[in-house]
């Protein structure tokens, strides 16, 4: 029996930019392949503009909702709060006007609660995907302040009220489920909506030569960092692991491909280490850019920081060196990664510190046999297992299910 295509409306809480409108996954399943599966897909989204606009983007529609942010701490709240009655306003008319059979909402715990509000007036079943154990206001570097401690407790509470009238949970992986059902929630009302990658994008291919001429890295040895730099990403070892690294080898490069609010620090860290002509910052790169950057990379490193924030959650870094059949280092503490770098066998695993670092960089690069090796072995893996293809199709199925369920 042929089932009707769904109308999705998606609450996202990315500032859209034309070169990156949400985060991976949300382009990769929604944006693309939903799309392509003929279900109607509604984006509502934050953006720095002035009125409330409407867009096309790979054939789904795209509401942009004006927010601005403020230095001035009473500005800035109001900003929020018309922000978020301009959002409500809008979703209610697009639930009317598109006859919405399912809202979905990620991580932000407002439109998560918008979403739970519209879903219970309407009679329409709610998805929330859910990234971390806590919200991430709970995660605030002034934690011990009590305006901190007094927007966690609203802020846990608010979640709380969100997972319970949630018709199905999406965790992030099966960590977080495992968590959330120790919690009290029934493991019948989630479903893991991980992180993947499109195995046609991030496919092996020849080093972009362009790049390894803008850069001047043709001849080097080039260890590569995809990803945010925040304070929170203490991306600090990684620099000093590498100048360890760069004692014993000459011709290496460190390309750190991303931008955030560290990265000024990050930039004196190297030049403080003289390594200010060994490592290039490229800043913020386009999401369609970043197989041509990997392309470059004879080792991805992915250091993730064993805080409570990053234990539970997925790497995406991890996946696209994989995918493009790039050996990596990482991490094992942090869950997600650990298994699957144990399970591909697409990289090393090491303790969280300089030392166990630059010991992996140094031996993984002595031992182009091994390189090889991990490199097929990690683009097997991801193409079996985090193909963005049957992520989608899975959850789909998901949504078929709520829609069933409610008929």
């Amino acid at each position: 029996m042929k089932r009707k295509k769904l109308s999705i409306c998606l609450i996202t809480s990315t500032i859209f930019t034309k070169d990156f409108p949400a985060r991976p996954e949300i382009i990769e399943v929604f944006g693309e392949l939903f799309s392509s599966f003929g279900h109607n897909i509604i984006w509502v989204s934050p953006a720095y503009n002035r009125k409330i606009e409407k867009i096309e983007y790979n054939n789904i529609t795209i509401f942009l909702i004006p927010y601005n942010e403020h230095k001035n701490t009473i500005r800035n709240s109001i900003s929020f709060i018309n922000h978020n009655i301009k959002k409500r306003r809008k979703i209610k008319d697009i639930i009317q006007e598109y006859e919405i059979d399912l809202i979905y909402s990620r991580i932000n715990i407002v439109n998560g609660l918008i979403g739970s509000n519209l879903s219970k007036k309407y009679k329409i079943p709610f998805t929330y995907h859910m990234l971390f154990p806590k919200p991430i206001v709970c995660m605030d570097k002034d934690k011990n302040s009590l305006k901190s401690k007094i927007k966690c407790i609203f802020a846990r509470l608010i979640q709380t009220h969100i997972l319970k009238s949630a018709t199905l949970i999406l965790p992030l992986n099966s960590f977080l489920k495992e968590y959330l059902h120790n919690k009290g929630y029934n493991k019948l009302k989630m479903y893991s909506f991980t992180v993947g990658i499109n195995p046609l994008t991030f496919v092996p291919q020849p080093k972009n030569e362009l790049l390894l001429n803008k850069l001047q890295i043709k001849s080097s040895f080039v260890f590569m960092y995809v990803g945010k730099m925040s304070e929170d990403r203490q991306l600090n070892s990684i620099i000093r692991a590498f100048a360890e690294v760069k004692e014993r080898k000459n011709k290496i490069k460190l390309i750190m491909v991303g931008d955030g609010d560290n990265r000024s620090s990050l930039e004196a860290l190297s030049k403080s280490l003289n390594l200010e002509e060994h490592i290039i910052f490229t800043g913020e790169v386009p999401y369609n850019d970043i197989p041509s950057y990997i392309s470059i990379a004879d080792i991805g490193l992915a250091p993730i920081p064993p805080i409570e924030l990053f234990k539970m959650s997925s790497p995406l870094k991890s996946l696209e060196y994989m995918g493009m059949g790039i050996p990596l280092i990482g991490n094992k503490e942090i869950y997600t990664m650990n298994a699957d770098i144990s399970a591909s066998n697409g990289g090393m695993l090491v303790n969280y510190s300089v030392e166990s670092f630059a010991k992996a960089m140094i031996n993984l690069m002595n031992d182009e046999q091994l390189m090889s090796e991990m490199g097929e072995n990690g683009r097997d893996w991801v193409k079996k297992n985090r193909s963005y293809q049957n992520i989608a199709k899975a959850l789909e199925e998901q949504f078929y299910k709520l829609i069933d369920s409610k008929n």
